[in-house]
């Protein structure tokens, strides 16, 4: 399905506020559901020595400068010094966080054929919103006082626009683009796929990777 242009990214950065060595406990989930047909596409940018060690021999690890691995670091930056290490200009990058330890291969697959199928530069994931509607959101502000987040007079929720919840479970874009990208991946033309398993674990905290631990 993938040609041998695309290349599969997996960042792996050591450091981690929420989850200490988080990459380092999530990641074989991730690589485990790669077919083993593009295990020479795979490339793992990492700062983790234990990571390095562990799979420089079976996929390509491409160690992380520490300027590229600082908690103020985005992805799109990391990406960039990435490609220009590989001097890799062209193809498809399938990014894939460790973070979704429950994601499928079939799941990939799937944005992929759709990022081909609409002709896309680049494509994200999105989940509809079951809580709070932004609508209902507001800005704090000083003396108890408090600014709509998106200015309306709106009051019967049947007329609120529809919204979707932003998600970064599989991530696919046009390398030539990346550079119009935003930091968190995405443009006016950035196309969305939706995620149809709205429980699927997005492992934040401790609490996360518990609950993950016990569905294994």
């Amino acid at each position: 399905m993938l040609t041998k242009d695309d290349i599969i990214i997996i960042p792996a950065r050591k450091g981690s506020k929420g989850v200490p060595l988080k990459n380092r406990k999530l990641i074989d989930a991730t690589l485990s559901i790669i077919p083993t047909d593009y295990t020479s596409q795979v490339y793992i940018s990492t700062d983790d020595e234990f990571i390095i060690e562990k799979y420089q021999d079976i996929y390509n690890v491409v160690p992380r400068d520490p300027l590229y691995a600082q908690d103020t670091t985005s992805t799109k930056q990391t990406l960039q010094n990435l490609f220009d290490t590989l001097n890799k200009t062209q193809g498809n990058c399938i990014l894939l966080y460790t973070v979704y330890p429950e994601r499928k291969w079939e799941d990939v697959i799937d944005f992929y054929k759709f990022y081909k199928q609409n002709n896309a530069t680049s494509i994200l994931g999105k989940k509809e919103i079951e809580d709070t509607h932004p609508y209902l959101m507001l800005y704090e502000e000083s003396n108890n006082k408090g600014t709509q987040l998106i200015p309306h007079n709106l009051y019967r929720r049947q007329d609120y626009p529809k919204v979707f919840e932003l998600s970064h479970y599989v991530s696919i874009f046009n390398i030539k683009q990346l550079d119009n990208l935003n930091d968190n991946l995405y443009n006016t033309n950035t196309i969305y796929y939706n995620i149809t398993n709205k429980d699927t674990l997005n492992i934040d905290n401790p609490k996360d990777i518990n609950q993950w631990k016990k569905q294994k």
